[in-house]
């Protein structure tokens, strides 16, 4: 994944906008299926059975206490790896499960399953 860089919109305060930051925070630019570039907060990855899977907040959301997080699966496509939607369920449980462990172990974030009830 490539490094970081700012732009003049960064809010993460590190004081090197515009150049290489070191803040600490892995980010992405994805690409949807309709051109639109949105960039994520890499919070965690797990990889399982060959699979690669990443837990993804928007850049801009990402002091929000509310924030939504995505799971997403890499995927080879020719020379470049590329990002999808997990449309099994069972696979999708199994991924959430994996990096809701990597992440309560790391003590830094906790994902809730969204068809949890409270």
């Amino acid at each position: 994944m490539d490094e970081h860089i700012h732009d003049d919109a960064c809010d993460c305060n590190c004081g090197e906008c515009g150049a290489e930051c070191d803040c600490g925070e892995e980010t992405i630019t994805l690409t949807d299926e309709n051109g639109v570039s949105t960039d994520f907060v890499i919070v965690e990855g797990a990889e399982h059975d060959g699979a690669f899977y990443v837990a993804l907040i928007e850049a801009d959301k990402a002091d929000d206490d509310d924030c939504e997080f995505i799971i997403l699966k890499a995927e080879e496509d020719g020379d470049e790896e590329v990002f999808v939607s997990i449309d099994d369920e069972d696979e999708f449980n199994l991924a959430l499960q994996l990096l809701q462990a990597k992440i309560e172990n790391a003590g830094t974030f906790q994902i809730e399953d969204p068809d949890e009830e409270d």
